[in-house]
């Protein structure tokens, strides 16, 4: 069964957005949530791999009481190549891609 696209992409941009930085407008991006997600979303945009950022993500078991790479296959690939796009295009226009 394939994964609904939207809802991926969803997930990809809220985790784009706990990276902070800054908005095409030169505003600031600041995320605030739960320290424990904070500091792991941190730690993960660290590494600047997107892949290792994915599967962290979802291995989190701290917000999903379990691991969703084992749980949900195929996952960690499709945010993996959404945080890819937008790392590449911008939020804006890949969100274009999905529209």
């Amino acid at each position: 069964k394939e994964l609904p696209q939207g809802l991926v992409f969803g997930l990809a941009a809220i985790i784009t957005y706990y990276k902070g930085g800054k908005r095409s407008d030169g505003t600031p991006i600041v995320p605030n949530d739960d320290q424990k997600i904070m500091d792991k979303l941190a730690e993960l945009w660290a590494t600047g791999d997107t892949k290792k950022i994915a599967e962290g993500v979802l291995a989190f078991d701290y917000v999903w009481h379990e691991d969703l790479n084992k749980t949900v296959p195929g996952l960690a690939e499709l945010v993996k190549k959404d945080l890819d796009l937008i790392q590449e295009k911008g939020m804006l226009e890949a969100v274009k891609t999905i529209l």
